[in-house]
């Protein structure tokens, strides 16, 4: 099963790193060794580049230059993803931000989760 997982964070995202990207990496971590494979688009920040690790494919996207223009650079540019390569995947699973939502629904007409990260 090819599983999509997008999410503005990502652990060692110096902006935020948070516990949202935490949960994404442990769960994904288990998962690769059942033989998902398994791809994490987050938003892009100074350092990133994309990589594999335990069998996960991290690919970053949107600006490097401040958080505000990472964080709506990375939505423009996932639903640009979304639109061309939605249909690679069996499942998507959108982390909802209200500053970056993605719309995954419109571009996936067969498995869409969303996952509401809440604080406090």
């Amino acid at each position: 099963m090819k599983i999509l997982h997008l999410i503005c964070d990502h652990i060692n995202n110096p902006w935020v790193g948070g516990g949202g990207a935490i949960r994404v990496y442990e769960i994904y971590k288990r998962l690769a060794l059942k033989g998902y494979d398994i791809t994490v688009i987050s938003g892009n920040y100074p350092g990133a580049g994309d990589y594999e690790e335990n069998n996960i494919k991290f690919k970053f996207l949107g600006s490097r230059k401040s958080y505000v223009i990472s964080v709506f650079s990375y939505a423009l540019n996932a639903i640009r993803f979304l639109k061309n390569h939605a249909k690679n995947f069996d499942i998507i699973i959108e982390d909802f931000a209200p500053w970056n939502p993605l719309f995954a629904k419109f571009f996936h007409k067969r498995s869409i989760l969303q996952v509401h990260h809440k604080e406090g």
